[in-house]
């Protein structure tokens, strides 16, 4: 049919649907007089919509098989599916019932919730297309995600879905019940974004997100219903009708669907984003988008269509009645009754979404799919920089906007910095524009310009420094070193060939690439920006360094930018690369060591420089000469803080070797040796802490050490001494993530310490509470991974998790008895492999991971050939 053509139909079918019933079929005649073949395509498409409407008005029943019809009488757990036997009925909708069912065969026993497709679904196309899907499907797994077990069909030909069966409330309910705040309602619609995400990674589009297929158990988990199904029912659908026809037979429900989807026009994940934005909206204000005179789909379809929503926080102002089902009585929405589950108060609640989150619920419910965000998981970071109090990038990012999100998140901590940085703005100008007046007005302005540099400097090193171990404070280092470097750079375009200068440039590079992405330390994780940085950064101090009278000091500047390039690179999986700038900041230190033997600061920094370069060449495999680095680091550091040179920083240090000495006696396998090493760097550690508890570098190492001391316990067989240590290690790193959302380091920890407890979990006989651990860590570094792929390690610990997912999914098979987990346990194993392998392929993969790869290979070939047998 050409589009023209189609033009016709629709205008035809439009018009007769808004006539009265009696009176279509004699309009449509009348409007296609001298066109038989228009006729009848009209009339076909006439003929499905009323059957549609019929189906919808017909008691359920009589639309599905006679073999089913005794159901509503039959007593519970008397009717059976294939194998499942049908309990009560939990559920009902255009496309069929839904039961709680139970499969038992043996020893085994499920509970489900299965779903029977309706008479009419049943064509031969879709079941074909259904046994396709069904295998892509079973492979979204996802902690989020109610999984799909099976499927099959019914004796006389109905298909039918056994998915996993939850117990809960839809989301809105949960919330209301709860009478959760916005930030409360916030965090589990990331959650929800989190599932969404992943299923679109997996090339999976909902198509109906809506509280109902969204439930919420009693932890406060929420689940995914349905995923893929419409999807999987659409496909027949939309390959012969049109979006007239998709809207009778119901498979969206329009209050939720795009435009995109209501025209039946081709559909994108930009049509999930839209759904999201319509489920954030009435999470956040209790209201729908749009005011509407009826619930007809009709009236529905043309909002959404046509109008532009009302804001959120306006929306909260409304009264508005809401028809309710099964002749139970209307509900009517007041500010009143809509705040008091929300923020407790009509004028808080406004406030509250007035502004940022207004813009993100409209950017979402943008009528042009191409002018929502690009994907979820930028909706979900826009959500996350509001939480934290950043800008966000559906508002327009002014000056005056940035400055107020700064003054509301730092308030009286840094008022007197908030205030510097005006002054700094404020001198900036004078002084950029005082170089630009006539030559009487040069000498102020000189004066000016060292004003304001010395004020950028202050920013950059005094106020970053004071505040670089704050627990929440990356993102206001963040905000200071990138404003600093922008000053300094502009006064560098003015100044011409000032060496202390570019100096200082190149110190504010360094502090912003650190900022951005670094080892061990608070930071965004957004590698990409942070290696253009550092290049930077290096490439400046190698300049001056090499200069023919370069100042004091240029080679210690120019060993720490290379070794901390070096810790970077090895981060982002360039080994070789890493150790051949590391040895060259070694071999700078040692320069200036030899030259000035009794300077124990030059020792300290040595003994440093020494112990991060064993970081990257432990990281590429070599752990024998990873350990004679460590050594030597050990003696240098040791000798300077005995002679005197006992900074804070040089005990630190000290504390970070003994830890990554600990590490290469534990790949090396000699755990013994292995916790006497930990355990001199947890004493080091808190020593730090006992002068200065809101260390945050400090408490990241305690917990990592913590944590890698009860692996070395587990290894030993010393099962429950190992589960104390890591639940002592997971707090501390759960306090650090919840301080500081922006510092991806805290998050790195939390996602390793929940491994190793679900790895410790499986052998102590506790394989479902492993899972717990080893979702939420495959969450955590997913999440890391999708806003920094250059991110390597985070891309191993995905490897990892997955593996551990594996192994307790098995452990969990053999207590059952239960195939579908071994067989979930296996789509794991597969997964780790996947992940290790490109990981392997990009020359990316840690040598001292490679254990993990050939574990997961190993467990997998033992999948393969169980399948093998079981088909023999």
């Amino acid at each position: 049919m050409t589009p023209e053509r189609w033009k016709d139909v629709r205008r035809i079918l439009e018009e007769a649907l808004e006539r009265p019933d009696d009176g279509r079929r004699a309009f449509v005649a009348s409007a296609t007089a001298e066109d038989p073949d228009l006729l009848a395509e009209v009339t076909r498409l006439l003929d499905a919509e009323e059957r549609a409407s019929d189906f919808l008005e017909t008691p359920a029943a009589a639309t599905l098989a006679p073999a089913l019809l005794s159901e509503e009488t039959d007593p519970p757990g008397t009717r059976r599916i294939g194998p499942y036997v049908l309990n009560e009925k939990i559920g009902q909708g255009g496309m069929g019932r839904v039961y709680r069912a139970v499969r038992r065969e043996g020893d085994f026993q499920r509970q489900v919730a299965l779903k029977i497709v309706n008479r009419g679904m049943n064509t031969e196309f879709i079941l074909r297309r259904f046994r396709n899907e069904r295998q892509i499907l079973a492979g979204l797994d996802h902690p989020a995600i109610a999984h799909l077990y099976d499927g099959g069909t019914t004796e006389d030909g109905l298909p039918y879905f056994a998915m996993e069966y939850i117990e809960g409330k839809d989301l809105l309910a949960w919330c209301d019940l709860h009478r959760l705040p916005t930030t409360g309602r916030l965090g589990i619609f990331l959650q929800v974004c989190a599932a969404v995400s992943y299923a679109h990674r997996n090339l999976v589009v909902h198509r109906d997100l809506k509280p109902s297929n969204i439930l919420v158990t009693a932890e406060g988990a929420p689940k995914l219903l349905d995923f893929g199904l419409a999807k999987i029912l659409n496909s027949e659908v939309s390959s012969r009708t049109a979006d007239v026809t998709a809207m009778g037979t119901r498979l969206l429900t329009p209050e939720y669907a795009s435009p995109e989807q209501i025209r039946g026009e081709k559909i994108t994940t930009a049509s999930d984003l839209y759904s999201l934005g319509v489920l954030l909206y009435e999470l956040l204000s209790g209201h729908r988008p749009y005011i509407l005179k009826t619930r007809e789909p009709g009236e529905i379809a043309r909002a959404v269509c046509e109008e532009e929503p009302e804001r959120p926080s306006a929306a909260v102002s409304r009264v508005e009645t809401i028809p309710a089902a099964d002749g139970e009585p209307a509900d009517t929405l007041t500010p009143e009754t809509v705040s008091a589950t929300r923020e407790g108060d009509p004028v808080r609640l406004r406030k509250r979404l007035g502004g940022d989150l207004d813009n993100i619920v409209l950017m979402c419910l943008r009528k042009e799919p191409e002018r929502r965000y690009g994907s979820v998981e930028l909706l979900a970071e826009d959500i996350r920089r509001h939480l934290d109090g950043r800008t966000v990038r559906a508002r327009k990012d002014t000056l005056g906007y940035r400055t107020a999100k700064f003054v509301r998140r730092h308030g009286v901590y840094v008022a007197a910095g908030t205030l510097a940085a005006a002054s700094l703005v404020a001198g900036l100008g004078v002084s950029l524009h005082q170089t630009r007046i006539a030559r009487v007005e040069r000498a102020r302005a000189e004066r000016r310009f060292q004003q304001v540099r010395k004020l950028a400097n202050t920013f950059l090193f005094d106020v970053h420094d004071a505040i670089a171990e704050l627990p929440g404070s990356t993102k206001a280092r963040a905000l200071l070193v990138k404003e600093g470097l922008a000053y300094l750079d502009s006064l560098a375009q003015e100044s011409g060939d000032d060496r202390k200068l570019k100096a200082e440039l190149a110190a504010a590079y360094l502090r912003v690439a650190e900022v951005q992405s670094s080892v061990g330390a608070a930071n965004e994780g957004d590698s990409a920006s942070a290696f253009a940085n550092y290049r930077t950064a290096v490439g400046m101090r190698e300049d001056l360094a090499n200069d023919d009278t370069p100042e004091p000091g240029e080679s210690e500047a120019l060993a720490d930018a290379q070794i901390r390039f070096a810790g970077f690179l090895a981060k982002t999986g360039s080994f070789p690369e890493a150790a051949a700038w590391g040895r060259k900041a070694v071999v700078n230190r040692e320069a200036i060591f030899a030259r000035e033997p009794s300077n124990l600061l030059a020792e300290a920094n040595l003994g440093s420089t020494q112990q991060r370069l064993a970081w990257s060449v432990s990281a590429s495999g070599d752990l024998d000469e990873a350990r004679r680095l460590l050594e030597g680091s050990v003696a240098h550091l040791e000798n300077a803080a005995r002679g005197g040179r006992g900074e804070a920083w040089i005990l630190q240090s000290l504390g970070f070797t003994y830890h990554d000495l600990g590490e290469t006696w534990e790949r090396a396998g000699d755990y013994r040796q292995a916790l006497e090493s930990y355990d001199k760097a947890r004493l080091a550690t808190e020593n730090v802490l006992v002068s200065d508890r809101l260390n945050t570098r400090a408490r990241l190492r305690l917990a990592s050490t913590l944590a890698d001391m009860g692996f070395c316990r587990r290894k030993l067989g010393e099962m429950q001494a190992a589960l104390v240590l890591l639940r002592d290690a997971l707090p501390i790193a759960e306090t650090l993530a919840a301080e500081d959302a922006r510092n991806v380091q805290a998050k790195s920890v939390l996602g390793m310490t929940n491994i190793l407890l679900g790895e410790t979990l499986v052998p102590a006989g506790r394989p479902q509470e492993a899972l717990g651990h080893d979702g939420a860590a495959a969450m955590i570094f997913e999440a890391i991974v999708a806003s920094d792929p250059m991110n390597a390690w985070a891309r191993t610990q995905i490897g990892r998790a997955y593996l551990a997912t594996g192994d307790a999914l098995s452990a969990v098979s053999r207590e059952r008895r239960s195939p579908e987990e071994r067989k979930r346990a296996c789509s794991f194993f597969r997964r780790s492999v996947q992940a290790f392998s490109l990981l392997r392929s990009e020359g990316r993969l840690p040598g001292i991971e490679k254990p993990l790869l050939d574990e997961a290979e190993q467990k997998l070939r033992a999948c393969d050939s169980a399948a093998v047998r079981k088909e023999s």
